[in-house]
């Protein structure tokens, strides 16, 4: 049987997840955000998909909290912006990295530590399949209203803490250094992928200019529908 872990990597660990989910929670309870998910990810044309056996949300409203997990995270993967995997990581690590003594313990326990190991290169995993080059025409669907461009800003800059965390932890030049075969496996299907982005990002575009018809409206579900199966085909996960 494994040893427990020492108490001080617990309670480093208890801070991190602490901190961790403030941060999360701060940007899910900024005043438009839910209007900034709505715009800025294909979620409204993943709730009318005919695949699941259950509805995507618990309760007919638009509050997240009625929004089940799979149609959360399929939104981010589509939008290549996978942040359920790594908001509020770096913000959390970042002040703790920036102390020699924690950042020592915090090395410590990524090498030793196989849970927290773990914990860390799912979210590193997360960070290279996520390209905010891409993310960024989705956000950019939002960015005619200017109530919702901080909080693009804030999943950008989330995303470079967590990246510099990461590499620091790891000791790392790059993201998935130590699995070049992974990262040429998503750097080649990115070229597949990106374009199918692009697509998507000017299907929902036009599907949300006023006096379409019925017909218009059908033809762009359907075209949106294809990207999505696309999309996902591509990164090989829905979420």
């Amino acid at each position: 049987p494994a040893q427990p872990p020492p108490e001080q990597w617990l309670a480093t660990t208890d801070r991190v997840s602490a901190d961790s989910f403030a941060n999360y929670r701060k940007l899910l309870d900024q005043p438009q955000f839910v209007q900034f998910f709505r715009t800025a990810t294909p979620i409204s044309d993943i709730e009318q998909l005919p695949i699941g056996s259950r509805p995507s949300r618990r309760n007919p409203s638009g509050d997240l909290g009625d929004l089940r997990a799979i149609p959360w995270v399929f939104s981010w993967t589509q939008s290549r912006c996978l942040l359920p995997a790594w908001y509020g990581m770096g913000a959390a690590m970042k002040p703790l990295m920036d102390d020699p003594q924690h950042s020592l313990l915090l090395k410590t326990m990524y090498h030793d530590w196989p849970f927290f190991r773990a914990l860390v290169d799912n979210a590193e995993l997360a960070l290279a399949k996520s390209d905010m080059q891409i993310a960024s025409h989705y956000a950019d669907l939002a960015a005619k209203q200017p109530a919702l461009k901080p909080i693009a800003n804030m999943i950008a800059d989330e995303f470079e803490l967590a990246c510099d965390v990461v590499l620091q932890l790891t000791g790392r030049t790059q993201l998935l250094d130590s699995t070049p075969w992974l990262m040429e496996s998503i750097r080649v299907r990115n070229r597949f992928i990106d374009p199918l982005n692009l697509t998507q990002v000017e299907l929902l575009r036009r599907s949300r200019q006023p006096g379409l018809t019925e017909q218009e409206v059908e033809e762009l579900r359907h075209l949106t529908r294809l990207s999505i199966n696309g999309i996902a085909a591509g990164m090989r996960t829905s979420g």
